[in-house]
């Protein structure tokens, strides 16, 4: 069953729709072309500490595990 959830504000305050939104500490990252697994670890560990980097190179998408549940949702509204 899906739901949904009223538009929240991120903290740049923009208006972001949330459905199916819920905090963790996974993010995927999609149309990573041209780039690196130890790219995406430079720029990503900008937001906080980095468990581990999956990168898939031959379908262009990336997932990185944060320590905290806070940094992935600092690297999440800075990528939006």
């Amino acid at each position: 069953m899906m739901t949904s959830r009223a538009p929240m504000t991120s903290p740049s305050g923009s208006n972001t729709s949330v459905r199916n939104l819920v905090p963790s500490r996974h993010l995927w990252i999609g149309r990573c072309h041209k780039t690196s697994k130890h790219h995406l670890e430079r720029v990503f560990s900008n937001f906080g500490i980095i468990e581990n980097v999956s990168y898939d190179k031959r379908d262009h998408f990336a997932f990185i595990d944060f320590l905290s549940i806070e940094a992935a949702e600092r690297a999440f509204y800075a990528m939006e």
